[in-house]
Protein backbone atom coordinates (compact mmCIF):
# COMPACT_ATOMS: atom_id res chain seq x y z
CA UNK A 1 0.00 0.00 0.00
CA UNK A 2 1.91 3.25 -1.28
CA UNK A 3 -0.16 5.06 0.99
CA UNK A 4 0.82 8.64 3.07
CA UNK A 5 -1.09 9.37 6.15
CA UNK A 6 -0.34 12.68 7.41
CA UNK A 7 1.72 12.83 11.14
CA UNK A 8 -1.40 15.45 11.74
CA UNK A 9 -3.88 13.43 10.84
CA UNK A 10 -2.64 10.81 13.42
CA UNK A 11 -2.51 14.01 15.97
CA UNK A 12 -6.18 14.88 15.17
CA UNK A 13 -7.49 11.73 15.99
CA UNK A 14 -5.69 11.48 18.83
CA UNK A 15 -6.85 15.05 20.10
CA UNK A 16 -10.61 14.16 18.88
CA UNK A 17 -10.16 10.50 21.07
CA UNK A 18 -8.00 12.21 24.48
CA UNK A 19 -9.43 13.53 27.79
CA UNK A 20 -9.71 17.06 27.53
CA UNK A 21 -9.48 19.21 24.65
CA UNK A 22 -6.15 19.89 22.57
CA UNK A 23 -4.67 22.34 21.27
CA UNK A 24 -2.16 21.80 17.49
CA UNK A 25 -0.29 24.36 16.25
CA UNK A 26 1.74 25.15 13.24
CA UNK A 27 0.08 22.27 11.07
CA UNK A 28 0.15 23.05 7.54
CA UNK A 29 -3.15 23.50 5.80
CA UNK A 30 -4.27 20.35 2.83
CA UNK A 31 -6.85 18.75 1.26
CA UNK A 32 -6.56 15.61 3.80
CA UNK A 33 -6.46 18.27 6.83
CA UNK A 34 -9.53 20.08 5.91
CA UNK A 35 -10.86 16.70 5.04
CA UNK A 36 -10.39 15.28 8.09
CA UNK A 37 -11.56 18.02 10.89
CA UNK A 38 -14.78 18.31 8.22
CA UNK A 39 -15.19 14.48 9.28
CA UNK A 40 -14.62 15.19 12.31
CA UNK A 41 -17.12 18.00 13.11
CA UNK A 42 -19.80 15.36 10.99
CA UNK A 43 -18.96 13.23 13.94
CA UNK A 44 -20.02 15.60 16.48
CA UNK A 45 -16.35 16.70 17.89
CA UNK A 46 -15.74 20.14 18.56
CA UNK A 47 -13.21 21.05 16.22
CA UNK A 48 -11.97 24.81 15.55
CA UNK A 49 -9.47 26.75 13.57
CA UNK A 50 -8.12 30.14 14.17
CA UNK A 51 -5.14 31.02 12.61
CA UNK A 52 -2.33 28.01 12.48
CA UNK A 53 -3.88 26.44 15.80
CA UNK A 54 -6.72 23.94 15.59
CA UNK A 55 -8.36 23.18 19.00
CA UNK A 56 -10.33 19.80 19.43
CA UNK A 57 -12.53 18.86 22.26
CA UNK A 58 -11.55 15.70 23.87
CA UNK A 59 -14.33 13.52 23.59
CA UNK A 60 -13.01 10.39 26.06
CA UNK A 61 -12.38 7.70 23.96
CA UNK A 62 -15.97 7.52 22.21
CA UNK A 63 -17.18 10.11 19.52
CA UNK A 64 -20.80 11.67 20.05
CA UNK A 65 -22.66 11.02 16.99
CA UNK A 66 -24.47 7.42 16.80
CA UNK A 67 -24.19 7.61 13.24
CA UNK A 68 -22.86 8.82 9.71
CA UNK A 69 -22.12 8.50 6.44
CA UNK A 70 -19.08 10.13 5.44
CA UNK A 71 -17.72 10.47 1.67
CA UNK A 72 -14.35 10.48 2.05
CA UNK A 73 -14.16 9.08 -1.83
CA UNK A 74 -10.90 11.47 -2.48
CA UNK A 75 -9.51 11.06 1.08
CA UNK A 76 -7.64 7.55 1.80
CA UNK A 77 -5.38 8.58 4.26
CA UNK A 78 -8.29 10.57 6.02
CA UNK A 79 -10.46 7.28 5.59
CA UNK A 80 -8.10 4.70 7.06
CA UNK A 81 -7.23 7.29 10.00
CA UNK A 82 -11.37 7.41 10.87
CA UNK A 83 -11.92 3.75 10.82
CA UNK A 84 -9.17 4.12 13.84
CA UNK A 85 -10.61 6.62 15.71
CA UNK A 86 -14.39 4.52 15.04
CA UNK A 87 -13.16 1.48 15.98
CA UNK A 88 -14.30 1.55 19.20
CA UNK A 89 -17.12 3.38 19.71
CA UNK A 90 -20.89 2.26 19.70
CA UNK A 91 -22.78 3.46 16.84
CA UNK A 92 -23.34 2.75 13.33
CA UNK A 93 -21.03 4.65 10.61
CA UNK A 94 -20.40 4.33 7.10
CA UNK A 95 -17.17 5.44 5.22
CA UNK A 96 -17.18 6.33 1.16
CA UNK A 97 -13.90 5.69 0.07
CA UNK A 98 -12.46 4.96 -3.40
CA UNK A 99 -12.75 2.06 -4.62
CA UNK A 100 -9.72 0.66 -5.46
CA UNK A 101 -8.44 0.77 -1.56
CA UNK A 102 -7.39 -2.11 -0.17
CA UNK A 103 -8.59 -1.31 3.55
CA UNK A 104 -7.66 -5.22 4.49
CA UNK A 105 -4.20 -4.44 6.09
CA UNK A 106 -5.92 -2.47 8.60
CA UNK A 107 -9.22 -3.77 8.98
CA UNK A 108 -8.41 -7.13 8.86
CA UNK A 109 -6.03 -6.60 12.46
CA UNK A 110 -8.66 -4.61 13.80
CA UNK A 111 -11.57 -7.18 13.35
CA UNK A 112 -8.81 -9.35 15.17
CA UNK A 113 -9.33 -7.82 18.22
CA UNK A 114 -12.76 -7.83 18.01
CA UNK A 115 -14.12 -4.72 15.81
CA UNK A 116 -17.43 -5.25 14.08
CA UNK A 117 -16.26 -4.45 10.20
CA UNK A 118 -18.06 -4.86 6.63
CA UNK A 119 -18.35 -3.99 3.53
CA UNK A 120 -20.97 -2.81 1.04
CA UNK A 121 -19.38 -4.33 -2.08
CA UNK A 122 -16.07 -6.18 -2.28
CA UNK A 123 -14.37 -7.20 0.91
CA UNK A 124 -11.69 -4.71 2.00
CA UNK A 125 -12.88 -2.00 -0.06
CA UNK A 126 -14.95 0.95 1.02
CA UNK A 127 -17.58 1.85 1.59
CA UNK A 128 -16.78 0.78 5.02
CA UNK A 129 -18.89 -0.33 7.62
CA UNK A 130 -17.99 -0.20 11.23
CA UNK A 131 -20.44 -1.45 14.37
CA UNK A 132 -18.51 -1.31 18.09
CA UNK A 133 -18.18 -2.53 19.47
CA UNK A 134 -16.80 -0.54 22.62
CA UNK A 135 -14.39 -1.60 23.12
CA UNK A 136 -11.91 -3.37 21.37
CA UNK A 137 -11.26 -6.56 23.61
CA UNK A 138 -7.27 -6.88 22.54
CA UNK A 139 -5.04 -10.21 21.63
CA UNK A 140 -2.57 -10.35 19.22
CA UNK A 141 -2.15 -9.32 15.76
CA UNK A 142 0.70 -10.04 12.98
CA UNK A 143 0.68 -7.24 10.13
CA UNK A 144 2.30 -7.95 6.58
CA UNK A 145 4.15 -5.67 4.88
CA UNK A 146 1.09 -3.49 3.81
CA UNK A 147 0.03 -3.27 7.48
CA UNK A 148 3.01 -0.78 8.04
CA UNK A 149 1.54 1.96 6.39
CA UNK A 150 -1.53 1.90 8.11
CA UNK A 151 0.07 1.08 11.77
CA UNK A 152 -0.94 4.86 12.72
CA UNK A 153 -4.54 4.53 12.79
CA UNK A 154 -4.24 0.53 13.92
CA UNK A 155 -2.36 2.19 17.25
CA UNK A 156 -4.94 5.22 17.53
CA UNK A 157 -7.39 2.40 17.98
CA UNK A 158 -5.40 0.52 20.10
CA UNK A 159 -4.92 2.09 23.66
CA UNK A 160 -8.80 2.03 24.37
CA UNK A 161 -8.99 -1.60 24.03
CA UNK A 162 -10.09 -4.13 27.36
CA UNK A 163 -6.75 -5.69 27.21
CA UNK A 164 -3.38 -5.35 26.00
CA UNK A 165 -2.64 -5.29 22.15
CA UNK A 166 0.49 -6.99 20.76
CA UNK A 167 1.57 -6.21 16.71
CA UNK A 168 4.02 -8.21 15.41
CA UNK A 169 5.78 -6.40 13.01
CA UNK A 170 7.29 -7.26 9.57
CA UNK A 171 10.62 -5.37 10.82
CA UNK A 172 12.13 -4.43 13.84
CA UNK A 173 10.54 -1.47 15.04
CA UNK A 174 14.20 0.36 14.70
CA UNK A 175 13.51 0.82 11.34
CA UNK A 176 10.11 1.71 10.99
CA UNK A 177 9.81 4.27 8.03
CA UNK A 178 9.32 8.10 9.13
CA UNK A 179 5.57 8.08 8.86
CA UNK A 180 5.27 4.80 11.62
CA UNK A 181 7.63 6.70 13.59
CA UNK A 182 6.14 9.56 13.53
CA UNK A 183 2.90 7.88 14.54
CA UNK A 184 4.37 6.66 18.00
CA UNK A 185 6.03 9.67 18.84
CA UNK A 186 2.53 11.62 18.61
CA UNK A 187 0.41 8.76 20.04
CA UNK A 188 3.46 9.03 22.95
CA UNK A 189 2.55 12.92 23.05
CA UNK A 190 -0.74 12.36 23.82
CA UNK A 191 0.00 10.44 27.20
CA UNK A 192 0.17 7.05 25.73
CA UNK A 193 2.56 4.10 26.46
CA UNK A 194 3.68 1.95 23.33
CA UNK A 195 6.31 -0.49 24.78
CA UNK A 196 8.79 -2.22 21.84
CA UNK A 197 10.30 -5.34 22.18
CA UNK A 198 12.36 -5.83 18.70
CA UNK A 199 9.70 -6.97 16.09
CA UNK A 200 6.86 -6.32 18.48
CA UNK A 201 4.63 -3.63 19.46
CA UNK A 202 2.71 -3.64 23.18
CA UNK A 203 0.01 -1.56 23.59
CA UNK A 204 -0.77 -1.93 27.31
CA UNK A 205 -4.55 -1.30 28.08
CA UNK A 206 -6.88 0.36 28.89
CA UNK A 207 -5.14 3.88 28.08
CA UNK A 208 -6.58 7.04 28.09
CA UNK A 209 -5.25 9.92 25.46
CA UNK A 210 -4.88 13.01 27.11
CA UNK A 211 -5.30 16.54 25.87
CA UNK A 212 -2.44 18.08 24.91
CA UNK A 213 -0.92 21.68 23.31
CA UNK A 214 1.52 20.16 20.48
CA UNK A 215 3.47 22.72 17.90
CA UNK A 216 4.32 20.90 14.36
CA UNK A 217 7.50 22.77 13.52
Amino acid sequence: MTLHIEPSLIALACAALADGPSELHGIAPTPALTAMTDALSELEVSVTTAGNCIRVGGTGGRVPASSARLNLVDQSAVLLTLVGVLANSLGQYTLDGPAELDVSPLTDPLRDLGAVIGFEGADGRPPVNLAGPYPLRGGSVRLGANGLAVLGPLLVALPLAVDDAFVTLPTDAATLVPPAAEALRIIAAFGVEVLIEGRRLIVPAPQRYLGRELAFV
